[in-house]
């Protein structure tokens, strides 16, 4: 599950399925399994995969309705994919959560990732909402 994760956030995206599907079946009932869930969504929103994306943040949020991670992947997805009202509605749930986001702010967490990809994520945010 780390090893697909840390792909995925460096923008291997299908070595990090690969992975993520593997630990996903070696333990389907781990208690954690909300982490490999939003790495399968940051993985395919990194393909273009908008609506895949959406379906394992999904899945992960029915697990950790809180986490700010798995929110970020369906904020943007949400909005990549056109369903600009969810994503502006999940961009307020974010900002209960974490007042300080901002864009600026979440630059600073992808310093380690190429361009493209952060700029695909800053792009879902800006159409969702999020403050500069």
């Amino acid at each position: 599950m780390w090893r697909g994760n840390t792909k995925s956030y460096v923008g291997d995206a299908e070595g990090a399925i690969e992975d993520l599907q593997q630990a996903l079946r070696l333990n389907p009932l781990d208690v954690t399994i909300w982490i490999a869930q939003t790495g399968m969504a940051n993985a395919h929103f990194l393909r273009g995969r908008y609506e895949e994306a959406l379906s394992w943040a999904s899945m992960a949020l029915r697990q950790r309705p809180n986490s700010l991670s798995t929110l970020r992947v369906a904020i943007a997805a949400n909005a990549l994919a056109g369903h600009l009202d969810t994503a502006r509605q999940m961009v307020g749930r974010y900002r209960e959560l974490d007042p300080a986001a901002r864009l600026a702010k979440m630059k600073e967490w992808w310093w380690f990732r190429g361009g493209e990809d952060v700029e695909k994520y800053l792009e879902g945010f800006r159409l969702a909402g999020m403050p500069e």
